[in-house]
């Protein structure tokens, strides 16, 4: 049971690294889009392709504690309405 709460940890902080890498993505092509800051927004963007570059690795990280369905049961999906 404890291996299952972990993968589970593992899984709610694998999401939120996901999705905030997805959030840096967006928000660097939208100053690049912009005149101003065009170095950092680079900066923003190569941030957020790193980190969504991450997700194989949080799979790995939680699979030795438990089957993979507990990691994935954690993994907020995107809103189908924005």
């Amino acid at each position: 049971m404890t291996g299952a709460l972990i993968a589970m940890a593992i899984g709610v902080v694998a999401s939120a690294v996901i999705h905030l890498s997805q959030g840096l993505m967006k928000l660097g092509i939208r100053r690049l889009q912009g005149v101003d800051a065009k170095g950092r927004a680079r900066h923003l963007y190569a941030l957020g392709l790193g980190l969504n570059l991450t997700a194989p690795l949080w799979v790995m990280l939680a699979n030795p504690f438990a089957p993979t369905v507990y990691f994935t049961s954690m993994y907020g999906g995107r809103p189908a309405f924005q």
